[in-house]
């Protein structure tokens, strides 16, 4: 699809249609995409119009590029215009001596809208000039408004945020304060940015009003000096009570982060149709799990999920422990290993090169770790250069129990890099994580990153919920147990991905269309008027940062970005504890209590910050994704 055709195609998506229309019936679910026109129709940007080098700043050129017209680019002398740029339907935010030109757009956002119709859902693109635009929490205070007034009237069961995260960026995740409370002298109290905010719709997130989005309650008697609480002992409000902030979402939520490489976005679109593609016959592969462990002391965690989830399910194993030092090659079993471990592990050294390889071996459909992390890498399990190197034929989900893999301001972090090859959708956490420093028993009602893990597995394998259903759900079924860090846990895992999807999606028989199409092009609610598909709308779409991926870090090496450094620290309850530090400073530790009883583990994670013609029957098509019409039977 040429650029013009999927801006027409995008205009015709923005239709509102009556509420009555948009309802749908009751057995359709409804399927939103919240994303932007520089997402979708391609990066725009303002040059000064010229007639030669002369009207130009310093290290500009007077650029004639096709179809757009003369303009300032910051080019070599050798350097070709670009002959695949178009001009923007609207001036949007350029002036009036400027051009305003969009470069090349994603080519597989129709196709993935018309697979997910196809598939039984009434699917909704949604863009600024319906749910408002802006940037930071401005702008997904906006989108959560959006979701908030529609996801009843439409149904909606899924949503997917396709564009940048960043607080800079164009769909922005949403700053949250869940440790603002905190009463430990050894808390950090980070932003923690969070998609659960598009999830959990039928709440205030700022009940006490302070600004501090999600705050947890506190016990004003235990609070330590130097504890986050401590520094405003007389607001000590929080926004957990009745009305707040809860566990217990309305819709599923998943993200495809986009930080301008429109071929990424593509190969993920086309990757997860693929995924969701296969026959039924062909994914049996897909029962099979890679467990990862670094240190002794957290191999329980994949012991457990293996034993409690994927035996029963009858889910083939390869696990990567770090269990060399306790090893008797002779009678080859364990001696006296901290975690107690079932049978043999088919690597005793968990490396970055031993998990490569096991993905090789095994091609899992499923693959957790618990380790230390940043920004860009898993310590002993996984770095940059591994993730592009696997094969991405078969890719897996991923539950990544470790700090900052997910974090949306490094454009190049490990859960978004496994994502684009790899994985098919990947949990990660925005910032620092908490969890055992132990072994524990059970991480059924653990909401650490290990107990997350856990229960995401049972959730995706044994209950075969999808992705999103299975994050959510769990939030919803583990209780915090009055753990702070346990909440912050929720907020700070996201997952990268289609939350639609599971390990047993494969394809199925086509959901026919209504057989007439008629439709009222009305626009009630006055965001976008309906028009022709080859009309051009003026927009609110706004300019997107420059952006640009660090280089990759050696597949081989050490992880250049974590700090290998920690610290003990223990509380009074049980369980799960972890000592957590400013967002950039490098460090962060855990530890854990099993039985009621303090254990000084060293554990948790090194977080670290990296820091113009119509197309008519694309019309039809997208008045026919806002229908509702009834399956056949």
């Amino acid at each position: 699809m040429n650029h013009l055709s999927l801006r027409a195609f995008l205009l015709a998506a923005s239709l509102f249609l009556p509420a009555d229309l948009l309802a749908g019936p009751d057995d359709q679910d409804g399927y939103a995409i919240i994303t932007s026109r520089d997402t979708i129709l391609g990066i725009h940007g303002c040059y000064a119009q010229c007639l030669n080098d002369g009207d130009c700043p310093e290290r500009q050129r007077c650029v004639a590029v096709p179809n757009v017209g003369q303009g300032c680019l910051p080019t070599r002398d050798d350097e070709l215009a670009p002959d695949d740029w178009s001009l923007c339907e609207a001036p949007l935010d350029c002036g009036l001596e400027e051009i305003c030109a969009r470069q090349p757009a994603p080519t597989k956002v129709a196709a993935f809208v018309e697979h997910k119709r196809r598939r039984g859902f009434a699917v909704h693109v949604v863009d600024e000039t319906a749910w408002g635009g802006g940037r930071g929490d401005d702008g997904a205070d906006n989108i959560r408004a959006w979701l908030q007034a529609n996801y009843q009237a439409l149904n909606l069961r899924y949503v997917l945020l396709i564009g940048d995260p960043r607080p800079s960026g164009d769909v922005p995740m949403r700053g949250s304060k869940p440790a603002n409370n905190a009463y430990q002298d050894w808390a950090g109290n980070p932003v923690v940015l969070t998609d659960y905010y598009f999830a959990d719709l039928d709440s205030n997130w700022d009940l006490d009003g302070d600004g501090a989005l999600a705050e947890f309650s506190v016990n004003p008697a235990q609070i330590q000096p130097g504890s986050p609480a401590s520094f405003h002992p007389d607001s000590l409000t929080d926004d957990m009570g009745p009305g707040g902030a809860n566990r217990d979402a309305e819709v599923s939520v998943g993200r495809i982060p986009f930080y301008g490489n429109v071929a990424d976005l593509d190969h993920i679109l086309q990757k997860t149709m693929d995924y969701e593609n296969a026959d039924e016959d062909s994914i049996a592969w897909r029962h099979s799990a890679l467990l990862a462990a670094e240190g002794q002391h957290r191999a329980f965690f994949g012991e457990l999920i293996r034993t409690d989830v994927l035996v029963p399910n009858d889910f083939e194993t390869y696990r990567v422990y770090d269990l060399e030092a306790c090893w008797d090659h002779e009678a080859n079993e364990d001696v006296d290993c901290r975690s107690p471990i079932d049978g043999v592990p088919q690597s005793l050294e968990c490396t970055p090169t031993h998990v490569e390889d096991a993905v090789n071996a095994i091609r899992p459909g499923f693959v957790t770790w618990l380790t230390h992390g940043s920004g860009r890498g898993a310590q002993a399990v996984m770095l940059q250069g591994n993730a592009r190197a696997l094969p991405d034929d078969k890719p897996f989900f991923t539950f990544q129990a470790s700090c900052y893999n997910g974090q949306p301001q490094t454009t190049d972090n490990l859960a978004y890099e496994l994502l684009k090859n790899g994985a098919i959708g990947t949990i990660g956490a925005a910032t620092i994580s908490h969890g055992p420093g132990s072994p524990m028993p059970s991480l059924v009602n653990s909401a650490g990153n290990a107990g997350m893990a856990y229960n995401f597995a049972k959730r995706l394998i044994a209950d075969r919920m999808s992705a999103g259903e299975a994050l959510t759900a769990l939030r919803r079924d583990v209780d915090v147990n009055n753990r702070w860090w346990y909440w912050k846990n929720y907020l700070t895992f996201n997952l990268w991905g289609d939350p639609s999807i599971g390990l047993y999606s494969h394809a199925i028989a086509e959901v026919p269309g209504p057989s007439d199409m008629g439709v009222d092009s009305g626009s009630p609610d006055g965001s976008v008027a309906a028009v022709d598909a080859g009309e051009i709308l003026p927009d609110s779409g706004v300019a997107n940062d420059a952006l640009a991926q660090d280089a990759a870090s050696d597949r081989g090496g050490l992880l250049p970005d974590v700090n290998s450094s920690s610290q003990d620290a223990a509380e009074e309850n049980p369980d799960s504890v972890s000592t957590e530090v400013d967002q950039f400073s490098g460090v962060s530790v855990d530890g854990s209590v099993v039985n009621d009883h303090s254990s000084h583990s060293k554990s948790g994670c090194n977080a670290v910050s990296d820091s113009s013609g119509s197309v008519p029957w694309l019309t039809m098509l997208v008045i026919l994704l806002c229908l509702p019409w009834r399956r056949r039977v």
